[in-house]
């Protein structure tokens, strides 16, 4: 028993052919483009990291909870991909985060800026600076100080 296809049949045939094979081309395009830019290294280069932690203290001696320091590097060849940053707790200690929360900072030299916002309820900084700019520019820092290889104990840093 032979089937004949009617034109129309063989029009849907060929369709769906043309479809599979367009499909079929669009995947193999794909991939091999997927290829190309997937071959570069699987491996992130990184930079080292040092945990650092100081305090931020209001010019009374009180903590500076929910102040933002900044450490921005002086003097680098080469720049870095990140600032390291932290938020003062309530106790106004902080840890420096690069990478992942509290990993720390690269060795170097750096400018300390500061800026002390309102935070949200859930804890993100908002509003105005409480102290309207005067540490937040890294040429004008609040200080300037190095991280070493190793862990890092800084000295409470005074709000003035």
């Amino acid at each position: 028993m032979t089937t004949e296809m009617t034109p129309l049949a063989e029009r849907v045939v060929v369709s769906q052919g043309l479809r599979w094979q367009s499909g079929g081309l669009y995947t193999i395009f794909s991939l091999a483009l997927w290829g190309i830019v997937g071959c570069g290294s699987a491996e992130q280069t990184t930079i080292p990291v040092y945990r650092t932690q100081g305090r931020l203290l209001t010019e009374k001696g009180e903590p500076a909870a929910g102040a933002t320091v900044s450490f921005h590097p002086i003097g680098r060849a080469e720049a870095l991909p990140f600032v390291p940053h932290g938020q003062a707790g309530a106790d106004g200690a902080f840890e420096l985060t690069s990478y992942a929360l509290g990993d720390g900072a690269p060795s170097g030299e750096y400018a300390v800026t500061i800026t002390w916002r309102t935070n949200s309820a859930e804890g993100d900084p908002i509003g105005p600076d409480r102290l309207k700019g005067k540490y937040a520019d890294p040429k004008k820092p609040l200080a300037q100080v190095s991280v070493r290889a190793g862990e890092n104990k800084l000295e409470p840093f005074h709000l003035k």
